[in-house]
């Protein structure tokens, strides 16, 4: 991957795995990432962790650690990215052959209601578990 970024400064891709998700679906969407623009908060981006692992997350902060990273589908932050591990930013993504530039407008606003609402989510998330034991509880008691 980095071979390719370094001679063509893009790369076409199809992410894997779901921490991504609703925004890109595993084998079946396809990202465009270019290695020459600046990382922004917000944006998607891939990355190489320590231990040699490509990861494409966005960036949801930026401290005096480096950035912060989460999968859309995804509550847990990554701490401590360094500029260095930044490889790519993803300038748009193809879905059932239409293509969604990273700029447009309704991109942005999905981008902006889905990362406010993390906290709610992280909130919902946790109610929805102890619920889920209370209710195992109550079952388990019947018996």
């Amino acid at each position: 991957m980095e071979e390719i970024l370094l001679e063509k400064n893009k790369l076409i891709n199809a992410p894997v795995g779901v921490s991504m998700l609703p925004l890109l679906r595993p084998n079946r969407d396809v990202v465009i990432l270019e290695n020459n623009l600046k990382p922004e908060i917000y944006d998607v981006v891939l990355y190489k962790r320590d231990n040699g692992k490509y990861i494409l997350h966005r960036i949801i902060d930026v401290d005096s650690n480096g950035y912060v990273m989460c999968g859309d589908n995804q509550f847990i932050k990554e701490l401590g990215i360094k500029k260095e591990q930044i490889l790519a930013v993803m300038t748009g993504f193809y879905r059932d052959k239409k293509y969604y530039e990273s700029s447009n407008r309704y991109y942005q606003w999905y981008v902006k209601v889905w990362c406010y609402s993390l906290k709610l989510r992280r909130v919902f998330i946790v109610i929805l578990k102890i619920y889920r034991k209370i209710r195992q509880f109550i079952y388990v008691s019947r018996k």
